[in-house]
C-alpha cells in the first residue's frame, strides 16, 4: 500500500510534470485519493516546495524558485566548483547566482567531506561579498528571465543590439540551449523560432532587454546540439554580419586549442608536424578575437581575412611605437 510520503511525492512529480496547471479533481484521480485528501496534501506539500494556485484553480510548482535534490560523486562536485568560480570570475554579475550554486554542491557532498563542503561555503561567502564584482543588472535580468523562459517553455523576446549598425532588433522564439563561449568570456544563448524550424544564437552582452511572455514554446523538431554546431559552422546560426576567420596555431599551444570549444562555430584540423587550423564564422571578429589573439602571442597567425590580418599588424605596429617611445624617453 502506497504510504503518504510516497503519495506527496507523487503530487510533487504530478505538479512537475505539467507546465500549465492541474486540477485537484485530476490530482486526486491520478493518486487514487479522495478530493479532500488533496486539499491536506498541497497545504503539506507547500510548506517545503512552492506551489501556486492560478485564477481558475489549478495548481503548479513555481519552477523558477524550486529546489531541485541533487546527488553527485566528490569528483562531480570538484568539477562543478572549478566551473562555478571560473564563470564567476569570467562574469562578476553572476556572482550571487554562483554562490547559491556553491552553497547547494556543498551541501550534496557534506556526507562525504565536511572539509570539503566547509571550505566550499567559505569561498561562497567570499564571492558574494567581493567587491571585485561589476554591478550589472541588465546582465542578470536577462539571463534570469532566459532561464525562465527556458524551464517553463514559454516564447521570449529578446531586443538584440548591433553595435555596428547601431540597430535594434527583436529576436522572438524558445530557448533552446544556454552555454559560455570561451573566446570572449560571453554566454550565449540558443533560441529557436516560434515553429523551432531556425536556430539563432545571441550573445547575451548585445541583448538589452527581455521579457517572457504567455506564448508556450514546442519545438517542431528536438533541439541537437550537434545539428547546431553544424548550423553555427555555416553560418545559419551566427546573427549579423558573419565573417569567415582562419587562424593557424603552433604545436605549443595545440593541445588547448583543440580541446576546448572557443567558439560554436569552430572546425579544427590538423595541418602536419603538430600545427593546427582553426576556422570560425565570427560576428564583429575583429572585437571578439583581437584580444584573444594578443593572448597566444607569436603561436596564432592569422591567415584570413585578408584586411583583419592587416588591421592586427597595424595594432602590432603601435604598441611597439609606443614601446620605442617609452625607452626613447627613459635614455633621455
Amino acid at each position: 500500500m502506497t504510504n503518504k510520503p510516497e503519495r506527496l511525492n507523487d503530487l510533487e512529480q504530478h505538479l512537475l510534470d505539467t507546465l500549465t496547471g492541474v486540477s485537484k479533481r485530476d490530482l486526486a484521480d491520478r493518486l487514487g485519493v479522495h478530493i479532500k485528501t488533496i486539499d491536506r496534501y498541497i497545504r503539506e506539500l507547500s510548506e517545503f516546495e512552492p506551489i501556486i494556485e492560478e485564477s481558475d484553480g489549478t495548481y503548479r510548482i513555481d519552477r523558477g524558485r524550486y529546489s531541485a535534490p541533487m546527488l553527485v560523486t566528490v569528483h562531480d562536485a570538484i568539477g562543478m566548483f572549478i566551473a562555478l568560480r571560473h564563470l564567476s570570475n569570467q562574469r562578476g554579475p553572476l556572482k550571487p547566482h554562483a554562490a547559491g550554486a556553491i552553497r547547494t554542491v556543498s551541501e550534496a557532498v557534506r556526507r562525504a567531506s565536511v572539509e570539503i563542503a566547509d571550505n566550499f561555503r567559505e569561498q561562497s561567502r567570499d564571492l558574494v561579498h567581493s567587491g571585485a564584482a561589476r554591478h550589472d543588472d541588465r546582465f542578470v535580468r536577462v539571463l534570469e528571465a532566459v532561464t525562465l523562459a527556458w524551464v517553463n517553455r514559454r516564447q521570449v523576446s529578446l531586443i538584440h543590439f548591433d553595435e555596428e549598425s547601431g540597430a535594434h532588433e527583436e529576436f522572438l522564439g524558445g530557448v533552446e540551449s544556454v552555454f559560455p563561449c570561451a573566446i570572449q568570456g560571453d554566454i550565449c544563448v540558443v533560441l529557436a523560432t516560434p515553429s523551432g524550424d531556425v536556430w539563432h544564437s545571441v550573445w547575451i552582452d548585445q541583448i538589452r532587454d527581455a521579457e517572457v511572455l504567455d506564448e508556450p514554446f514546442q519545438a517542431e523538431r528536438p533541439f541537437s546540439w550537434s545539428a547546431f554546431l553544424a548550423a553555427a559552422q555555416s553560418g545559419e546560426a551566427i546573427p549579423g554580419n558573419a565573417t569567415p576567420v582562419e587562424l593557424r596555431f603552433s604545436p605549443e599551444v595545440a593541445p588547448l586549442i583543440e580541446n576546448t570549444l572557443w567558439h560554436p562555430s569552430q572546425i579544427i584540423e590538423e595541418l602536419g608536424q603538430g600545427w593546427l587550423s582553426w576556422k570560425g564564422i565570427i560576428s564583429r571578429p575583429e572585437r571578439v578575437l583581437f584580444p584573444w589573439i594578443r593572448r597566444w602571442g607569436n603561436d596564432v597567425e592569422i591567415v584570413r581575412p585578408e584586411e583583419m590580418r592587416e588591421s592586427f599588424a597595424d595594432d602590432l605596429r603601435r604598441v611597439l611605437d609606443k614601446y620605442e617611445e617609452l625607452d626613447t624617453v627613459e635614455t633621455i
